[in-house]
Formats: structure tokens, C-alpha cells, sequence
């Protein structure tokens, strides 16, 4: 139950570059059931986000490598370089 907890703590949370650009919403994790590991942050892009644009997002819902996240707060941040791998 604990990961579904953390899901929904961290729902909604703005993402955002590590270079301080907005990507977008946080919606949903992913897991690997059977490892029990985060593999994927499932984040809402925002209309109006030219990193989106950048990093070839084109569709409003992306899935965004957990090994890309630098820090979470406020906001998620992730590592811009790590999402173009």
C-alpha cells in the first residue's frame, strides 16, 4: 500500500527541469510489480512548454524514466540531460 500512498502524495506536482523549465503535471507513477522499483513518472505536458517541444514530447501524457528525477519538493525535478538518453 505504501506506493500507492506515495503516488498520490506526489499527484500533481509540477515537474520541471533541472534548468528551471516547466515540463509539466505530475499524474501517476509506474512500478515494477515484481521488483517493487519506480520506473516511470506518467506527467501531464503542459500546453505551453517549449522543453516539452525540445525533448520530442508530442503528445499531452509522457512517461519520464525515474532515474532522470534529481529531487523532489515542492516540485519534481528532473535531470533534462538523463530524459534525452
Amino acid at each position: 500500500m505504501a506506493k500507492y500512498e506515495i503516488a498520490r502524495r506526489l499527484s500533481g506536482k509540477r515537474v520541471i527541469t533541472n534548468r528551471g523549465e516547466v515540463l509539466g503535471k505530475l499524474l501517476d507513477l509506474l512500478v515494477d510489480e515484481k521488483e517493487g522499483t519506480l520506473e516511470y513518472l506518467v506527467v501531464e505536458i503542459a500546453p505551453d512548454s517549449k522543453i516539452a517541444k525540445k525533448l520530442g514530447f508530442e503528445r499531452r501524457v509522457a512517461e519520464i524514466p525515474y532515474k532522470a528525477v534529481i529531487a523532489v519538493s515542492d516540485y519534481v525535478i528532473i535531470d533534462e540531460g538523463a530524459v534525452r538518453e
